[in-house]
């Protein structure tokens, strides 16, 4: 029996089908119809724990009610993040304040996680809070209904979102990144794959992938403890495939891919390792051209050239060291004066093209925004766009590696935009996706060892590391779109003191959007290649990963006495054992990727 779709389920597909086969060019609206059943018994479960809350204090049964109903609306969480991201976000968003910057206005967290730490553990006071909280859940779950009238459903925008999901399972599902204080998550992963399989039987899908389905999901079941979950077996050796199934499903019943659409990962990619099907010029602003190796070659070459200085003392390459990672080894960077310092820790160049802002406030959107800025700030190059590009005109060789990686005359003068273009090439062209860990991932081989697997698990489960460093790229770049980049507030301390620890005097992000719950956040940074680029953190305060993972086990800064009100780090101790935190550190060094460094000799800067 355990292969067989639920009872209501076949029930409600035989319904839509009596009287008459259907057609195959049904099958949206049959989907559409099933998508509009589990609204309404979301609405009806939702109602339900109204109803729990309001007749009893009885903690067991308040969460039960609350289970219930976030168990029926993970079967749908495809399709509602899919067409209606701001009003899922509503229902099952973090639980922490959102600030509209265009509104200048900061929006209470609301929906499920809120309601999940307000009754794990349940406690009598909060009942006011909780009523609220349910009455704007069930308001939200309306207006889901409401739009998904409004929706156009078609067979290629389904099975894109039903794909989707699957990166949302692997990168935030089972990372516990919705459920942080019941643990609920691997039995709701367990129920949003029991969706996907309810909407794509509809298409009489193969023999095949419903067996897999079968068994992915009979997997979560027989091994639902949160702590102990094997995350990469799980990921390895039944998402990644059921993904590539998936796609050979979609393939064969013809339906078709968004080829088209700009994205980080291709519609075909069947998975978060599929990196044949990863774009990195995805955040390439549209008045840059793509990459070719000639300007990739000239971009290096401006990398590296002191020239971009305004006295022609250093290069970018001061600062970004190859041997590095790309950083410089300081706690914070050697200003232009060579005497002082500035304001932050060099961070490293590598994967920096799969972030949506750069620098460590996210100041600017695109690589050529930050190259202008680096280069006219007076402790960093104190020069600017013009002055550079002159400097590059009355250079013959440059002119004619310009014309030639722009496919034009070597009369015509070298542009501003020309130059921010092959810079910004070379940039995004630094990726390094190739560790140990990732052939592992790709199925090239058993590549890590038992203490490195135990680190993964533990950095996207107990130490609840990957509920900000999402996967892939181990950075703020959110799951599964890729499209935004997370600030977060941790504390970092101005000194690696935790008896007497004060918060560092950078307020980050709240420099540039004046409300509070920014006030010392910063960029998500990436953990790849993190073996190499000590010292840590925006101020560079930690010296060893040693001494981050003790400040994160800790609870950030709540757990070394500073007191912020709007920490977004859990200020709870993750109460990591000596062999777990030693675990982490391994998973770290297995993300070590530099076959791409190599040093440029002075030969090759350009005269």
């Amino acid at each position: 029996m355990k292969n067989l779709l639920p009872i209501a389920c076949l029930l409600f597909v035989a319904s839509c089908y009596f009287v008459g086969s259907r057609r195959q060019e049904d099958t949206a609206e049959l989907c559409y119809r099933l998508y509009v059943h589990y609204i309404n018994r979301l609405m009806a479960s939702a109602e339900a724990m109204q109803q729990t809350i309001r007749q009893t204090d009885d903690e067991k049964a308040i969460q039960e009610s609350f289970k219930k109903a976030r168990l029926i609306y993970k079967k749908i969480e495809a399709i509602a993040e899919y067409y209606n991201p701001a009003t899922a976000r509503s229902i099952n968003g973090p639980a922490i304040p959102e600030a509209e910057l265009y509104d200048a206005k900061v929006l209470p967290p609301q929906g499920f996680q809120v309601i999940e730490e307000l009754i794990f553990p349940y406690e009598q006071a909060a009942k006011n809070e909780l009523n609220e909280q349910v009455n704007a859940l069930i308001v939200n779950i309306k207006h889901l209904k409401y739009t998904a009238e409004h929706n156009t459903f078609t067979d290629a925008h389904l099975w894109d979102a039903l794909h989707l999901q699957l990166f949302r399972i692997a990168a935030m599902g089972i990372a516990g990144f919705d459920s942080p204080v019941a643990f609920l998550s691997i039995e709701e992963a367990a129920a949003s794959l029991e969706g996907i399989k309810e909407f794509i039987h509809i298409y009489g899908s193969p023999a095949t992938l419903m067996s897999s389905l079968d068994s992915t999901i009979a997997y979560l079941h027989q091994h639902s403890d949160f702590e102990t979950f094997d995350r990469l077996h799980f990921i390895k050796n039944y998402l990644n495939p059921l993904g590539k199934q998936m796609i050979a499903t979609r393939e064969k019943l013809q339906i078709p891919f968004f080829e088209k659409e700009n994205r980080i990962f291709a519609a075909r990619a069947a998975h978060l390792f599929d990196y044949e099907h990863l774009n990195p010029e995805f955040f390439k602003p549209t008045t840059s051209v793509s990459a070719t190796p000639e300007l990739i070659s000239l971009g290096e070459a401006l990398f590296y050239d002191p020239k971009l200085s305004g006295n022609n003392s250093r290069s970018c390459a001061s600062c970004h060291q190859p041997a590095k990672a790309f950083t410089d080894g300081l706690a914070k960077s050697i200003a232009f004066n060579g005497k002082d310092f500035i304001r932050r820790n060099a961070p490293t160049l590598w994967n920096a093209t799969f972030q949506a802002v750069q620098f460590l406030d996210g100041r600017v959107v695109f690589m050529e925004d930050q190259i202008r800025d680096v280069l006219a700030a007076p402790d960093e190059m104190h020069s600017s766009v013009a002055l550079v590009v002159q400097k590059i005109n009355e250079v013959s060789e440059y002119r004619q590696r310009f014309a030639q990686a722009f496919g034009r005359a070597v009369e015509q003068p070298v542009s501003e935009q020309e130059f921010l273009n092959a810079l910004a090439a070379y940039l995004r062209s630094l990726v390094a996706l190739n560790s140990r860990f990732d052939r592992h991932m790709r199925g090239e081989g058993e590549l890590l060892t038992q203490e490195e697997i135990l680190g993964f698990n533990l950095f996207m489960g107990k130490a609840k590391c990957g509920t900000c460093h999402f996967m892939p790229f181990f950075n703020g770049l959110v799951p599964p779109h890729f499209i935004h980049t997370e600030s977060e507030v941790i504390g970092t301390p101005a000194r690696p003191d935790t008896l007497h620890a004060t918060i560092d005097s950078d307020l980050g992000k709240y420099n540039l959007h004046r409300f509070d719950i920014f006030k010392h956040a910063f960029k998500t940074t990436t953990v790849r290649n993190a073996a190499l680029t000590a010292p840590y953190m925006h101020n560079g305060v930690y010296q060893t990963l040693e001494e981050v993972i003790d400040f994160y086990n800790r609870g950030g800064a709540a757990g070394i006495g500073i007191e912020l009100e709007h920490q977004t780090l859990p200020p709870d101790p993750l109460n990591l054992t000596a062999a777990e935190k030693k675990a982490l550190i391994a998973f770290m060094h297995s993300l070590t990727d530099t076959v791409r460094t190599r040093y440029i000799q002075p030969k090759h800067i350009v005269q």
